[in-house]
């Protein structure tokens, strides 16, 4: 059975063809947006791709659908976002690790899932799981990053009656970028972004329905079944100071979001992008924890491996059934 492309799609294709035969062809959109400083700036980051030795590179990213997908539903017209912005993933990234970055994301999902997956992940969202607690539906949402790309290829997107209240962000990158002796042919998901709503009035009825498990922990409940369905046993959450957002004045209140979260989910040192974290997270032992905390713990854990085990169906059934070894 063939697909017609979506006129969005064919848009997004010609788009990346003119944009990957000159870094100027993002120039009238940067002006619309930014000053020319650092409009100028932006066409010389682009510009790294055009040096030379990176033919073969340019070929082989204009050629990925999921890159096309995703320029077509952006908020900006910059099809070569993971060079235009300097921080994009992580701070402190040269352009080879950019490039190389975007390609293996964008690769896998070229590679790795069907149609229907790619078309919804791009589109309106690939439902993970839901549920309807007190009169208040809750789901959790994959799709194509949206207003940040630059904070991760991937966002999962926590709602309470259909509107986002928690945003988990990430990309997939070789694990030798990630960790020392990790494989170069294998992924892992780096989580860059981990955001929640001001407003706090969903939080109530949240709490009551959840045993106040919070949405963040859920979100990784669902980046875990994503990953492990496809055999990735490990993620990477970034740390504070190599967030793309952060700022000095920031440092401490981000160090609290991201760092100490990572932690609470076994998260340690050994990636240069911040803390290792086993998955499934919520398998940890509870250790000393015992009575009431305990049997709290363990409501909240029930919580989140109901997220895990549908998240992981879901994904699965999108997957061949005999996947490349």
């Amino acid at each position: 059975m063939t697909h017609t492309a979506h006129p969005d799609r064919r848009a997004a294709a010609h788009r990346l063809s003119r944009a990957f035969r000159s870094p100027l062809a993002g120039l009238a959109g940067d002006l619309a947006r930014y000053r020319w400083p650092v409009a100028v700036m932006r066409v010389l980051r682009r510009g790294r791709l055009f040096l030379p030795g990176r033919g073969e590179m340019r070929r082989a990213l204009v050629a990925l659908p999921a890159l096309a997908d995703h320029a077509a539903h952006l908020d900006e017209a910059d099809a070569l976002f993971f060079l235009s912005y300097r921080h994009y993933l992580a701070r402190g990234m040269g352009a080879d690790d950019r490039i190389r970055a975007a390609h293996a994301h964008y690769a896998q999902q070229s590679a790795a899932f069907d149609p229907a997956y790619r078309r919804a992940v791009a589109g309106g969202g690939l439902s993970l799981w839901g549920r309807e607690a007190g009169g208040v539906a809750y789901g959790i949402r994959l799709s194509a990053s949206r207003d940040a790309p630059w904070e991760g290829g991937l966002s999962l997107d926590f709602e309470v009656d259909g509107g986002p209240v928690c945003t988990m962000s990430f990309s997939l990158l070789p694990e030798d970028m990630l960790w020392s002796g990790g494989a170069p042919g294998r992924l892992a998901p780096l989580v860059v972004r981990k955001q929640s709503a001001q407003d706090h009035r969903y939080q109530a009825a949240f709490n009551r329905a959840f045993d106040r498990t919070t949405a963040a922990h859920l979100c990784f409940g669902a980046l875990s079944g994503f990953a492990l369905a496809q055999g990735m046993t490990r993620a990477v959450g970034i740390s504070a100071r190599r967030q793309p957002s952060v700022t000095p004045e920031a440092e401490a209140r981000f160090r609290s979001s991201y760092d100490v979260f990572w932690e609470t989910l076994g998260g340690q040192a050994g990636s240069p992008f911040g803390l290792v974290i086993p998955l499934p997270a919520f398998r940890r032992p509870l250790g000393g924890v015992t009575g009431a905390k305990r049997r709290r713990a363990l409501q909240r854990r029930t919580h989140v491996e109901a997220v895990f085990e549908s998240a992981r169906a879901r994904i699965a059934g999108h997957l061949p059934a005999d996947p490349p070894q």
